[in-house]
């Protein structure tokens, strides 16, 4: 999987669009900063340089796209967090990462079809890692890992595995 490294972009999953066209095969993108983000039903996603922002350009017209494929993708990118940083996520449905009883991250998955055939699924993936505070009209339901547990994390070990599991998924 080709990796997209961007040091500040509107919104991952807008450029994968952009980009979608231009390339053959699968591609990560990586963002340190997002301007402009935006979740389920275009909520505004708050992500600054302590979050891990990516978007998962699939390129297999082949796939078929099951009905719970956001909760699945939860599932892992759960998993990916409790092994690297050592913690318990958990995964509310259908798409929302929660740890002690807020949310620390989303999943928004869009696709583009042709006459019936998937042209391209887009995965969007945003997790606070090591903010220190959030905006105060999120502070009740949202967190970071760093607020919760006082330390800060790799964001690239977690990236890094994200990307081999959402790999080894397509």
């Amino acid at each position: 999987m080709e990796i997209i490294k961007i040091e500040s972009v509107d919104s991952t999953n807008t450029y994968a669009k952009q980009i979608a066209d231009e390339v053959k095969n699968n591609v990560a993108i990586v963002a340190n900063k997002q301007t402009s983000g935006y979740g389920t039903n275009n909520r505004k996603w708050y992500s600054d340089e302590n979050s891990i922002i990516c978007s998962f350009l699939i390129k297999d017209s082949d796939k078929t796209i099951p009905l719970d494929y956001s909760y699945r993708i939860g599932k892992i990118v759960s998993k990916v967090i409790n092994r690297v940083c050592n913690v318990e996520t958990y995964v509310k449905k259908p798409n929302d990462i929660y740890y002690n009883g807020k949310k620390l991250g989303g999943i928004l998955i869009e696709t583009q079809y042709s006459l019936n055939k998937l042209d391209y699924l887009i995965i969007g993936i945003g997790i606070n890692v090591n903010q220190k505070s959030l905006p105060e009209d999120i502070q009740e339901i949202a967190t970071s890992f760093s607020i919760e547990t006082g330390r800060l994390y790799k964001k690239e070990d977690i990236i890094s595995g994200l990307i081999r599991e959402i790999e080894s998924e397509e």
